[in-house]
């Protein structure tokens, strides 16, 4: 009885270590999200798109720098964290416009993913945005900022 025990018990371990492998071409390394590095790509953009950028620095006395930022429909705004310290943006969708706001969900772009790590980066692309303001804020901090778009 020990002896079909164990042989059951050996036999469980084998099938367990099995389910845990890749399962070779095809198998459950091609199964759910996979992760795809983009460090080294470049965004070649048209000259009418500009780039502004806003960094954010707890070190400093104005967390987001500059705190306010002009740029035009079509432009895209890189936030750069220039400390190791946690932040994020969070737009506030209560006090904009409703064709701003559905602008930023339709997009995905309402709230920053973590930015943990000195030089994290979070880039935003208003094309098609309409003209408005855009408050945001980091939600770890309270600091507020604001991005207007004007028409071109």
């Amino acid at each position: 009885m020990i002896r079909h025990r164990n042989e059951v018990i050996a036999l469980a371990l084998v099938l367990m270590v099995a389910a845990c492998g890749d399962g070779g071409p095809g198998g459950s390394r091609d199964r759910g999200p996979r992760v795809l590095e983009l460090n080294a790509d470049t965004v070649r953009l048209p000259d009418s798109v500009r780039v502004a950028t806003v960094r954010i620095d707890r070190t400093k006395r104005e967390e987001f720098e500059p705190g306010n930022t002009t740029i035009r429909v079509s432009d895209v705004v890189r936030f750069i964290s220039s400390d190791a310290g946690s932040h994020a943006v969070a737009f506030d969708g209560d006090a904009m416009s409703p064709d701003a706001r559905e602008f930023l969900e339709r997009t995905g772009q309402l709230r920053s993913p973590p930015l943990l790590a000195a030089e994290s980066r979070w880039v935003m692309s208003f094309e098609g945005a309409p003209p408005g303001d855009y408050p945001f804020r980091c939600p770890t901090h309270g600091v507020r900022g604001t991005i207007t778009v004007a028409a071109r």
